[in-house]
Parts: structure tokens; C-alpha cells; sequence
């Protein structure tokens, strides 16, 4: 499948955007969290500092989806994907990642959410939402 032609999502304090392979210097920058990772289920213990290539993988692992989208402020703070799209089912997993401990805790996870969830009629594929 090739990749649809996504949208920049614009919210009040967040841009949502296809990732750029240029990205890689902001996600270096944003390092690693101990306790973000926890958060996404990971152990302290395999914390390792962020490195270029670390950052270069992040970035290419969104380029290589479909439907995934960086989260922005004044810059990238996270990222924002539907996994498992299903377009005869219309069905997909929403994942989000704010990577910037100092974004925690301030909504902008669920503006972006909120965001996306606004736009989404605006696809090139229709895909509708069902909480369970």
C-alpha cells in the first residue's frame, strides 16, 4: 500500500505533521527519560542514552508508517500514529508519545488527540473512531 497524503492537523498550542527525516536532530535532543519510558512499560534498567542513530531510527520507523505524524510546539515533542489500520474494517490503534518530560501533564497529549480527532474527516481515507 502506498503511503496516503496525511494532513497538518493544526490545534491551539500543537501542530500535528508527517515526520522529516531532518527530525532526527530534534528527537536527539529530547534524549531519553527514564521514567517516560517507564510510563510506556519499559524497565529503568534498559534506559540508554539517546543517540544519533537511536534518533535516526525513531525518526525512520514513522516515515515507514502510513498514518503517523509528529507532535509539535515551538518544536517536536512526540509523535502521534494509528497502528493496525484495518481501511475494510475501519479500524486502527491510535498511539501517542510526548518524549519531552517538560510536555507532561499540561494536556497537550490530549490536544493533539483532540486535534486529530477534529480532522480526521479531512483523509484521503475515511477511517471512523470507536471507543470500546
Amino acid at each position: 500500500m502506498s503511503s496516503p497524503e496525511l494532513p497538518v492537523l493544526k490545534g491551539i498550542r500543537v501542530t500535528l505533521r508527517r515526520p522529516r527525516e531532518d527530525d532526527f536532530n530534534a528527537r536527539l535532543q529530547l534524549g531519553t527519560d527514564a521514567e517516560i519510558i517507564r510510563m510506556y512499560g519499559g524497565s529503568r534498567d534498559d534506559v540508554h542514552p539517546m543517540t544519533e542513530d537511536a534518533a535516526r531510527r525513531w525518526v525512520k520507523q514513522l516515515l515507514d508508517q502510513d498514518y503517523a505524524w509528529v507532535i509539535e510546539t515551538d518544536t517536536l515533542i512526540g509523535q502521534v500514529r494509528l497502528d493496525r489500520v484495518d481501511l475494510r474494517d475501519m479500524r486502527a490503534s491510535l498511539a501517542i508519545g510526548i518524549e519531552d518530560k517538560t510536555h507532561l501533564g499540561i494536556g497537550l497529549g490530549t490536544e493533539a488527540i483532540v486535534w486529530f480527532w477534529i480532522t480526521h474527516s479531512t483523509f484521503s481515507t475515511s477511517i471512523e473512531f470507536q471507543c470500546a
